[in-house]
């Protein structure tokens, strides 16, 4: 091992020897870090990482019991690390457990009494599974052959709180060796790349604070009259200069209250008493804040806020913020670009081209499709919108969903619609009159969300626009005047969207279909099924037919 960390040029070395011809660890390091031995055994090593600037970690490299008679010592030696210290925690290696049916693939099923005993102990000491980017079994044996077996037996293990030091951690199975196991590489990422300026969004927190309200008064109920945007836009402004001292400084907040709760708990006289409660009234308001932030940015829209979830919603965004990433993809010709090298510039150019517009003849479609709309339910889609009909789109809408470019979410909207009514009804109502809209109030964001762990090309990814609040409750008005006309409108044969159908009727049709040409055995004429790729059907419309 010595021979081989000159030839890497590693500076540090950790090594376990091996017993006979099996066996053997080693942990190789560079002088940057200084990592020092906590303890070490056949089967582990455990270090203390730390690097300049940086809060000190553990890593721990394990390599499980092969006997599954054995197991429980892994599990054992697990549980001792994990009590052995509170600094954050990774641990990395061929563990020798799956966590579920799904790590194995060929051969008889894995025991389902080592899954379950393996998952209760992560459970207990808190250790997060990281995802595999990549192929995602790790170990094989057997290939081409009717017993060819694949098991993910390596993996990496962190607690929450190191993943708050590597937020956009990767790690990535390295597909090609010699040997049965693929080696894995693991990245810890401390932050995400900056490719923008950080613009306003407000923080649902905030609600929590009167001091917000005051702010939003002063802003929109104002009786000049410019128009909502300009309003929203300065509103914005003194919202974010106010509240970087309400949602950015949630510990020392907290640490502040709980000082001053331990000052005060030793004088039982009737004033220290009412300061005590009103500094543990602040300290549970800023808790609550603290979730609220936190659940804003983990997109689980089906929790609600007071669920006290604020460690499940930290780990939700770390998940969501990694799986967002990318890197590098491949151009047309095949080659990896990365950031340095224009990924950027290839990604915009690849939407300009795909999301230009056509030269295409669509009259004769139209000219041979019946009129569906009648003349009363025509008065109806003309009648003035009315403010129910904002305030239903409005509050239709989740308060946590993504904000638009001016930065406010649903949940400004639907706090203050006493204050924000008569200037958005004004502004939906005028839309509808003019069929305008105003300049700069449909600019969007275009996100794009990866579909699929592994991203190899711009079309693994799904373009999703973010537009401001205004305008989604432009569109909402849109679809509730038209909800009730739809069915009558929008052939059978579409399932979805459309109030009473279900897209898994056409599952069933389809399947039902397949199910008959596999069984046709008689007659002289055959059958045959296409298949038309629509991806991008609701993606794609031109502009002049639209």
């Amino acid at each position: 091992m010595e021979s081989l960390r000159r030839t890497l040029q590693f500076d540090g070395l950790i090594s376990v020897d091996s017993q006979g011809k099996s066996g053997g660890l080693a942990l190789l390091w560079k002088i940057k870090c200084h990592v020092q031995l906590r303890s070490c055994s056949h089967n582990h090593i455990d270090v203390e990482v730390k690097v300049d600037g940086k809060q000190a970690w553990r890593l721990s490299g394990i390599y499980g019991e092969p006997d599954r008679n054995q197991r429980r010592k892994t599990w054992d030696l697990l549980q001792n690390l994990e009590r052995d210290s509170n600094l954050p925690w990774c641990v990395i290696g061929d563990l020798n457990n799956v966590v579920s049916q799904q790590d194995k693939i060929g051969g008889a099923p894995y025991p389902s009494w080592l899954i379950e005993g393996f998952n209760e102990v992560l459970v207990e000491i808190r250790l997060v599974d990281l995802d595999l980017v990549g192929h995602q079994f790790i170990w094989e044996r057997g290939r081409g052959t009717a017993a060819w077996t694949e098991v993910r037996l390596d993996r990496a293990l962190t607690t929450l709180l190191w993943l708050n030091l590597f937020p956009m951690v990767k790690l990535y199975n390295l597909e090609g060796s010699s040997s049965d196991h693929s080696p894995i590489k693991f990245i810890p990422e401390a932050s995400e790349k900056s490719v923008g300026q950080k613009k306003f969004k407000f923080e649902n927190a905030w609600l929590r604070e009167p001091m917000c309200r005051q702010l939003v008064i002063k802003s929109l109920d104002s009786e000049n009259n410019e128009d909502i945007q300009v309003k929203i836009k300065n509103c914005g402004k003194k919202l974010l200069q106010w509240g970087q001292e309400v949602t950015g400084k949630f510990s020392e907040r907290i640490k502040r209250c709980k000082i001053e709760m331990c000052r005060l708990r030793k004088f039982r006289d009737p004033i220290s008493a009412h300061k005590y409660q009103e500094a543990k009234d602040q300290l549970l308001l800023i808790l609550e804040q603290k979730e609220i932030f936190w659940r804003q940015r983990s997109k689980q829209l089906w929790l609600h806020s007071g669920d006290k979830n604020s460690r499940y919603f930290h780990a939700s965004t770390s998940v969501h913020r990694r799986n967002n990433q990318m890197h590098r993809l491949k151009n047309g010709g095949g080659t990896l670009v990365e950031w340095e090298d224009g990924l950027a510039e290839h990604i915009t150019e690849y939407y300009k081209h795909f999301f230009t517009a056509t030269q295409s003849n669509w009259h004769e479609v139209i000219d041979c499709i019946d009129s569906k709309i009648t003349a009363a339910q025509n008065v109806d889609l003309l009648k003035q919108v009315t403010e129910e009909e904002v305030r239903l789109a409005l509050f239709q809408t989740n308060p946590d969903k993504s904000s638009g470019p001016d930065g406010i979410t649903p949940a400004f909207y639907k706090n203050y619609w006493t204050i924000v009514v008569n200037n958005m009804v004004h502004l939906v109502r005028k839309f509808f009159q003019d069929g305008i809209m105003p300049r700069g109030l449909n600019e969007i964001y275009v996100v794009l969300i990866p579909k699929k762990k592994c991203l190899v090309s711009v079309w693994d990814l799904r373009p999703i626009s973010l537009c401001n609040v205004v305008v989604k409750s432009i569109t909402k008005v849109m679809v509730n005047q038209m909800k009730h006309m739809l069915d009558s409108v929008v052939f059978e044969c579409q399932s979805a969207f459309i109030p009473g159908r279900l897209i898994t009727d056409n599952i069933i049709v389809g399947f039902e279909m397949i199910h008959y040409l596999k069984r046709k055995r008689r007659g002289k004429d055959g059958c045959m099924a296409l298949k038309i790729d629509m991806s991008k059907a609701y993606d794609m419309i031109e502009w002049d037919y639209l």
